[in-house]
């Protein structure tokens, strides 16, 4: 089956690909519990997510039977103040796991696979989410993948990926110029052609220093794609940079920030922004990027009232680091079935998220919804199937 979703008047076409028939199922009698893994990006809308689906707020986890009620548990990336482990209650697909958060790290060895010990380390980006599915399709001990970049290929043939709202990347730094920056001036700082800030107008002086996203982080392999034609600069032996978790100000060493710049979500930004997750920008700022006549701001409001800026943002924008976030699911999962009812839709429906109702959550936290798609077949809402 061919599965497609457009959006009338898009100069183009939002997900196409080749995958088995879907099913959204009805809802079972079994108490399931759900877990998600992977990007950093999104896991703090992933708790608010997760929290609305156990208090059943938008009314999408009734269970025929009493006592039944699914489980969403949501397993962070990278730790929150003073969090180490989380655990993942047993159903009856998985026993229970206790992941271990980094930088916290289960013992060598340690799996929450059937027959391991109960215990693992938590995937820590979009690809090591996607690859703990794809490497483990039948264990249930994992069942939704975070992603900040598409993950889903043809050499993944039963990887679905569903885009369900609007992020942009772009760079942040300390500098205490407002800094604008066209594409080309972004490559020259990262291939080193540009090393030092006095090289770009209106940013002062001072060698730059240059810091990527760790391996395995979406934001970093989407600005790699996006901005950088391909070329990975964690790669490089002769123009280096130095690897920090993503999203995080506070990753930099103090003794670099003044002249350092990074990718950065503006979504993860105006979400710490707006104080609905824990604050580690540490005072770095989001800059513009100049693309072609125009120049784009990635945000708007202020202090607390932070919103995504739609002109960067919007489906069809011309700004290169607008980009979708997912859920991902692997057709062969045991809880394939559950956990497409909440983040999925297909002939036979869709799920809450994909009819629109977490729009405003979506906003708090710095992500724009996606437009609702009508007339199509099957109706996906507000949501996209991206395979490839």
């Amino acid at each position: 089956m061919t599965l497609m979703a457009a959006v009338t008047g898009l100069a183009a076409v939002i997900a196409v690909g080749t995958g088995p028939a879907l099913a959204l199922p009805v809802s079972n009698k079994t108490a399931d519990t759900l877990t998600f893994v992977g990007s950093d990006t999104t896991q703090y809308l992933d708790d608010a997510f997760c929290a609305a689906i156990n208090n059943n707020t938008n009314g999408d986890n009734p269970k025929p039977a009493s006592g039944a009620t699914d489980t969403c548990v949501n397993v962070h990336a990278f730790a929150a103040p003073g969090e180490t482990t989380k655990v993942a209650p047993a159903d009856a697909f998985s026993p229970a796991c206790t992941w271990s958060i980094p930088p916290s790290t289960a013992p060598s060895g340690s799996s929450c696979l059937s027959g391991g010990n109960g215990m693992e380390t938590a995937p820590s980006g979009s690809g090591a989410g996607a690859a703990r599915q794809e490497a483990n399709p039948t264990d249930a001990s994992v069942d939704v993948g975070r992603a900040s970049s598409l993950q889903c290929s043809s050499s993944r043939p039963n990887l679905e990926c569903y885009a369900y709202a609007r992020d942009a990347v772009g760079y942040a730094t300390y500098r205490t110029q407002k800094i604008t920056l066209t594409t080309a001036q972004i490559q020259g700082i990262y291939n080193c052609s540009i090393t030092d800030w006095s090289q770009i107008p209106k940013a002062g002086s001072g060698a730059i220093a240059r810091f990527f996203p760790q391996t395995g982080s979406g934001t970093g392999s989407f600005f790699v794609a996006n901005f950088l034609n391909g070329v990975d600069p964690r790669l490089s032996s002769t123009c280096t940079v130095t690897q920090v978790a993503e999203n995080d100000g506070s990753a930099i060493p103090s003794a670099s920030r003044a002249n350092a710049i990074v990718p950065f979500s503006a979504g993860s930004w105006i979400a710490q922004g707006n104080a609905v997750v824990p604050d580690t920008r540490n005072a770095i700022t989001l800059g513009k990027v100049t693309v072609g006549s125009t120049t784009f701001a990635l945000t708007g409001g202020s202090a607390g009232a932070y919103t995504p800026n739609a002109a960067a943002y919007k489906e069809g924008s011309a700004y290169p680091g607008a980009r979708y976030v997912f859920h991902n699911v692997d057709n062969r999962a045991p809880q394939y079935g559950p956990a497409l009812r909440f983040i999925g839709f297909d002939a036979t429906g869709k799920s809450k998220l994909c009819s629109g109702a977490y729009a405003s959550t979506l906003k708090q936290y710095g992500f724009q919804a996606l437009a609702n798609i009508s007339g199509d077949a099957p109706d996906a809402g507000t949501c996209r199937l991206i395979l490839q």
